[in-house]
């Protein structure tokens, strides 16, 4: 708060005083603030007063982006106003560096050579940083006077402030030296490889370990998952379209590591796992200390492209004890025969509230009965003692010809959810199902008539959920 003195000026005739203290104007400017809000709306507000222009400069200030594509004028003139007013340097928390791409680099000499840009390498109090290669460039390959990504990267690799960093499409990167940025806890690398050493890693290096608690990486040519097993503090965990077993054994000769790994992942709560994502390394290591490799993991989401995905995710099952939200989505009409929903929902029986399933089918295989016969046997092992609170399907259904449906699983589904005197499932509050159907031609999608048919059948199978008093049940069938 500012000091109490602050006071919104009044007529010195008015025996009243002042109407409100000016903290009551600080806390409802601080509350717009949080919502959307342009910068020249602060900016007015800043003119307002000297007491004003206090409470919003530092919002003014608190975000700054480079884009080296694109005119870079009023960029150099906030560094140049930056350069002679060294306090709006601290109120900088975020930066955004978005190279030139390779159509882009044939410029005259500007701003990434005539150091008009530096201020933006000593800024005090920054925590967030992203950097955008655009279209792919090589950490290293870069002049070391050019104002570049690289220059950006190891200014603020070795700043204590830095919090959160953001890399896309950039090689080699040196992934120690990012992970060892002295207190970064979030970590996002998107289409990006690493540098290699020839060495062992110092044990010394390894055993402090890294502070990150969270890690996105996605669409990655080489990355070891094996550092992440120095990362004590790791809260969440983002996969996304990575290599496989085999890659990854390849890539031991690359990164050699010889300190002692963690064996389990006790802080961990979050994982989402794209695609080709390997667990077996940290699961194997868990096993042979006789512990599980996620024991805290609450929220999980697999989105799953191919049978192999599905026997890659299969290794978690025994590393896995007290989940309370699961999500999977099956994508290019993967047929679900192989997905061992039963086991992934027994061993989280006391603990799992919510389930969302997403999945592309073909009717014309009957992947549609399958995926509900996969989820009632599960279902049905659980029933009595469970604690589910929350449902969600959402189907996309595609078939090349009218074809008719089976409504025997939907059906079961239904009485599954309602019988027993709600007994069977008596913490459901809330049931989705949501079916879109794609490329029917001359079935559902032909007609409204039969859109209207196929609701009704579909609303007379689910007729005990659609009538149930203490659960809110959403319906949509969509073509």
């Amino acid at each position: 708060m500012l000091n109490s003195d602050h006071r919104v000026p009044t007529a010195k005739n008015d025996p009243e005083g002042p109407v409100f203290p000016f903290e009551i104007f600080e806390l409802i400017i601080k509350l717009w603030l949080r919502g959307r809000y342009s910068k020249l709306n602060i900016s007015s507000l800043c003119l307002v007063s000297k007491s004003f222009a206090k409470i919003c400069r530092p919002h003014m200030f608190n975000s700054v982006q480079i884009y080296m594509y694109k005119d870079l004028n009023r960029t150099k003139d906030l560094a140049a106003v930056i350069n002679n007013n060294p306090t709006l340097a601290t109120y900088i928390h975020k930066l955004e560096f978005h190279e030139r791409n390779q159509r882009e680099a044939c410029q005259p000499i500007g701003a990434d050579q005539d150091g008009s840009l530096d201020p933006f390498l000593n800024l005090p109090n920054l925590q967030q940083l992203k950097v955008n290669g655009r279209g792919g460039k090589t950490y290293g390959a870069m002049g070391a006077s050019l104002f570049s990504f690289q220059r950006v990267l190891d200014q603020y690799m070795a700043s204590s402030t830095l919090i959160s960093l953001d890399i896309h499409s950039i090689s080699r990167l040196p992934i120690l030296e990012i992970m060892g940025c002295p207190n970064l806890e979030n970590l996002t690398l998107y289409s990006c490889d690493l540098q290699s050493w020839d060495q062992p890693v110092h044990s010394d290096v390894l055993q402090r370990g890294f502070k990150l608690k969270s890690i996105s990486i996605s669409s990655m040519r080489h990355v070891t998952l094996s550092l992440l097993a120095y990362c004590p503090n790791l809260q969440s965990i983002h996969f996304g379209k990575m290599g496989g077993p085999d890659e990854e054994r390849q890539l031991e000769d690359q990164f050699p590591i010889n300190a002692m790994p963690l064996k389990t992942f006790k802080n961990v709560t979050s994982i989402e796992s794209w695609g080709p994502v390997d667990w077996t390394n940290f699961c194997h290591l868990a096993s042979s200390a006789g512990v599980k490799a996620f024991p805290a993991l609450r929220r999980l989401r697999l989105v799953l492209f191919g049978p192999t995905d599905i026997m890659r995710s299969s290794h978690l099952l025994e590393h896995i004890k007290s989940l309370q939200q699961l999500s999977i989505q099956g994508r290019g009409y993967l047929d679900p025969l192989r997905l061992d929903l039963k086991q992934f929902l027994a061993l989280s029986t006391n603990t799992l509230t919510n389930i969302t399933i997403l999945w592309d089918l073909n009717l014309r295989t009957g992947q549609d009965q399958n995926l509900l016969k996969i989820l009632c046997d599960a279902l049905t092992d659980i029933s009595h003692r469970n604690v589910l609170r929350r449902l969600s399907l959402r189907l996309e259904i595609t078939a090349r010809q009218a074809l008719p449906m089976d409504f025997v699983q939907w059906k079961r589904l239904d009485s599954l959810l309602t019988g027993s005197n709600g007994n069977a499932f008596p913490n459901l509050v809330y049931v989705e199902i949501r079916l879109r159907f794609n490329d029917v031609i001359d079935g559902i999608s032909g007609s409204m008539n039969s859109k209207g048919e196929y609701k009704t059948l579909f609303e007379h199978s689910l007729n005990g959920l659609l009538t149930h008093d203490s659960i809110r049940v959403i319906f949509d069938l969509d073509t």
